[in-house]
């Protein structure tokens, strides 16, 4: 306001959070006072809806948070048989359990499937409606509490010119309180050691899409915000042009086009298309500088809601933090022979593929085990010091260990997995090793214990994600029928796991099926493949030498397609094994993949089931993309 109130002249400030104090009483004309009046008014409200809107998000962690409590210690209640059109139904006899049930069922059904892709990529109605929720906040209070009117006002030094005074500086400022507001939970949904996954129990990677889009959210308000304020000060103010070269030259105004120019660069840059183009491990490294380059701009710019980005500066250095821990926990040694950094040697096999090439890391290393599903940030000094990507582990973990044991199956694509591949390719079968260094481990629980019987659902190299978790699920003492259905394009697809495979093969209760989706007849000869038929779907014996796997027992199905499978055929199949009992079903693949699962799994889910004791109609689902 130092453009309208003149400091100098006053020995009564009425001060104003987060903004420049008032000069009181008003001394300038009637429409000038007015306008200030609306704008410190539409202010002050700014800084009560962003705080609202950091209690509603905090109030719901705080729930979260007691839900899982208490569901963590709570006990299954005993349950009472009955009879439903002659047949046995199991239902909870508590009623408040009979009602969760019932509503998880409902929402499963409804929220579950995915929906608007073609905006909003492969997320699910759930994750919509709370971008929804989160979008319908913003937009109803950016719009309230503003005075939507105009003052004409004479110049002070100037006779004969006006100015124009309007609302709309209070909504531009509106919109800028609540992009600072945004800045902090932006970060937070971005942060691979994130504060929200110790409270919620979700995965990190969950809440990239909210990521994406909150900061899309705050590109928009934070265009507004300068495009109105300029033509405010370069058309509604006079006189022009002096008014507003004095208006830009200001320091914070230059940090101000700072920071947006630097907000324009992480959106632009973060789109699909322009990665791809500029390449992943870009994006990574100039996402971090230039966010932190940003929040600086920020600062200087309006350093008045310096609250924010403390609580986004906290945030951010944390997440680096804990990084370095883990990174050190793992990989320097304080005690022993061995003291100091220790990186892990990796064996590299390459497999040909028609989609990039498959590469199989294999290593030992002295740490703490992991958690089956999670997954660790790899880095190849011999490739690259500064980039890290994510990859799930295959092995299961040994806890009773102090040496855990490795294995990856990578796909390669672009950057730096197409490096890591032509190295495979130079290193398979000479038994020299690379250097690897890991971060992590990331991922939480998946599966709930009390589950019995698990369906996993994964197409390629997914089957790093659900092979670990089906393993520790089979050694539960309630494991009931256990089933995984892997989806690979070519029966050659099976080396990448053989030895994995044929250990398989003693685990009790343990159902593997392959579905071989692009398999050709003289692709089938080649590879030694017998083929019983010559309908559409074939049943195949792989010869035993030729891919190491040995006699296959019956509880193991190859099966070829010449499609993509029906996972709600598949899914019934399973179900009518497994007696009517409610069952898990968790899966990992490509994102069309993910989107049949979750289609095929909220058709299942069947609330008016669940009601009347069917657990069949309880269907939990899990995607891990």
């Amino acid at each position: 306001m130092h453009h309208i109130q003149d400091y100098s002249e006053t020995s009564s400030l009425e001060k104003h959070w987060g903004f420049e104090p008032r000069i009181m009483p008003c001394t300038a004309d009637t429409g000038t006072c007015q306008y200030l009046d609306a704008v410190y008014h539409a202010h002050d409200l700014s800084m009560l809806y962003t705080f609202i809107l950091w209690a509603i998000i905090l109030g719901i962690l705080s729930v979260w948070v007691g839900l899982r409590v208490v569901r963590r210690f709570s006990k299954e209640t005993d349950s009472v048989i009955f009879e439903v059109d002659g047949q046995q139904r199991v239902s909870p006899s508590n009623l408040h359990r009979r009602l969760v049930y019932t509503t998880t069922a409902y929402l499963r059904r409804r929220l579950l499937p995915e929906s608007l892709t073609l905006i909003f990529g492969h997320v699910s109605r759930l994750q919509l409606l709370i971008f929804a929720i989160l979008s319908g906040y913003l937009i109803l209070f950016s719009l309230i509490g503003i005075t939507y009117k105009n003052w004409v006002t004479p110049h002070k030094t100037e006779p004969g010119l006006f100015n124009t005074r309007t609302g709309a500086g209070g909504f531009a400022d509106r919109v800028g309180s609540l992009a600072f507001a945004l800045t902090p939970l932006t970060i937070a949904l971005s942060t691979r050691e994130s504060i929200l996954t110790l409270i919620t129990g979700v995965s990190y990677q969950h809440f990239n899409f909210l990521h994406r889009w909150t900061g899309r959210i705050m590109y928009l308000q934070s265009f507004m915000h300068i495009f109105i304020w300029t033509v405010v000060q370069a058309y509604l103010y006079q006189p022009q042009p002096s008014k507003y070269h004095a208006f830009i030259i200001q320091p914070y105004i230059i940090w101000g086009i700072v920071a947006m120019t630097l907000l324009t660069f992480l959106t632009v840059f973060s789109m699909k298309s322009v990665i791809k183009w500029t390449g992943y491990e870009f994006f990574l490294i100039s996402h971090l500088i230039v966010a932190g380059v940003y929040i600086g701009a920020c600062w200087s710019h309006w350093d008045k809601l310096k609250c924010w980005l403390i609580a986004s500066l906290v945030i951010l250095l944390l997440d680096l933090v804990l990084r370095w821990i883990h990174f050190a926990l793992i990989h320097f040694r304080f005690i022993g022979d061995n003291k100091g950094f220790v990186a892990a040697q990796a064996r590299l096999r390459y497999f040909d593929d028609s989609a990039g090439g498959i590469v199989r890391l294999d290593f030992e290393h002295a740490h703490k085990a992991w958690s089956p599903g999670q997954h660790y940030f790899l880095t190849f000094p011999n490739l690259s010091i500064w980039q890290a990507h994510p990859f799930t582990v295959l092995s299961s973990p040994r806890p009773e260990s102090p040496v855990q044991k490795h294995s990856y199956i990578i796909r390669c694509r672009l950057g730096e997995t197409a490096k890591l591949g032509n190295l495979a390719s130079q290193l398979s079968n000479t038994g020299q090793t690379t250097p690897v260094l890991l971060t992590g481990p990331y991922g939480t629980d998946v599966i709930p214990r009390k589950v019995s019987n698990i369906l996993a659902i994964t197409g390629g190299t997914g089957i790093s994600f659900t092979l670990p978790l089906l393993l520790e699920a089979t050694m539960r003492p309630n494991c009931g029928l256990i089933q995984l259905i892997w989806i690979v394009r070519y029966v050659k697809n099976l080396e990448w796991v053989a030895s994995e495979i044929e250990a398989l093969k003693d685990i009790r209760n343990f159902h593997l099926r392959i579905i071989i989706t692009n398999g050709k007849e003289k692709d089938a000869k080649d590879l030694n493949v017998e083929l019983k038929d010559e309908k559409n779907v074939s049943e195949m014996t792989v010869n035993e030498e030729k891919h190491g796997l040995g006699s296959l027992p019956e509880e193991f199905d190859l099966v070829y397609l010449n499609r993509r499978p029906n996972l709600k055929e598949e899914i019934q199949e399973y179900m009518e094994k497994t007696d009517g009992k409610s069952l898990f079903v968790v899966g990992s693949g490509p994102p069309g993949l993910g989107a049949d699962a979750r289609k095929a799994v909220a058709s299942f889910n069947s609330a008016r089931k669940v009601w009347t004791g069917d657990k069949a109609g309880d269907m939990g689902f899990y995607w891990d993309y």
